[in-house]
């Protein structure tokens, strides 16, 4: 289903997050806000040192090395210190080695039907889903290094981490110009995501945004996809 844009921020807030480490996507509460200011770290971020993609559109569908998140984030009750980004719109604290060029309904691939399966073995998982579709860097020489990019600011406890995914376009499709950020807050554990510029070009998108985790069945409410375009409308039930 395609869907329109506008800028807007959504907050993951995990509820009584300093008193326990064992909350579950279930307790995070979603709100939205509009009208907000986007600050890009286009010149200020760092580029990801290392992509596993090497050979075969390496822009198109690829995913980072592990990368330091710069301090402990803990996520659906688990502390994580390291995270991978992927030029298809999604950052994710698996330890899997994928490279995001695998076969069309493979975990970390561009369908981001995989997203909320069921089936571990082929789901992206645990992951933020930001803009998740066939997205494509497009930063001329350089793409990748131009196109996305990280920064560590702050001071412990209260470190930010910032992932921005920068002028982006579809397979196939350069007309898009999609801009958007991730911050992950150590303290607080919020993850926010922010929607900059949204071309949508000539392109109809059917993306998808949201969370989850390690474990998606029909029975738990360890996911939670966006059901209605800019909106607090979310989802726990896993792709059919």
């Amino acid at each position: 289903m395609g869907r329109g844009f506008v800028r807007i921020v959504v907050f993951f807030c995990i509820l009584l997050f300093k008193a326990s480490h064992a909350q579950s996507l279930a307790t995070y509460t979603i709100a939205r806000s509009t009208g907000i200011s986007y600050s890009s770290i286009n010149l200020t971020g760092n580029a990801f040192d290392s992509w596993r993609n090497t050979t075969t559109f390496t822009q198109d569908d690829n995913r980072s090395d592990f990368t330091d998140i710069g301090f402990d984030f803990w996520y659906n009750g688990v502390r994580y210190t390291q995270f991978s980004v992927s030029t298809n719109g999604f950052l994710d604290f698996s330890t899997s080695t994928a490279n995001g060029f695998l076969v069309e309904n493979g975990a970390f691939s561009y369908n981001n039907t995989v997203f909320s399966s069921t089936a571990a073995g082929t789901r992206t998982y645990p992951s933020l889903a930001l803009f998740y579709d066939d997205l494509t860097a497009q930063g001329g020489v350089s793409a990748l290094g131009n196109s996305i990019k990280y920064a560590v600011t702050g001071t412990s406890p209260n470190k930010v981490l910032t992932i921005e995914w920068i002028n982006m376009a579809v397979f196939g499709n350069t007309s898009p110009s999609l801009n958007f950020q991730a911050k992950l807050y150590e303290s607080s554990g919020i993850i926010e995501f922010i929607y900059g510029t949204m071309t949508q070009g000539t392109h109809g998108f059917s993306y998808t945004t949201g969370l989850n985790s390690q474990t998606v069945s029909n029975s738990n409410a360890n996911l939670k996809t966006l059901l209605v375009a800019n909106s607090t409308t979310f989802t726990n039930t896993p792709q059919k």
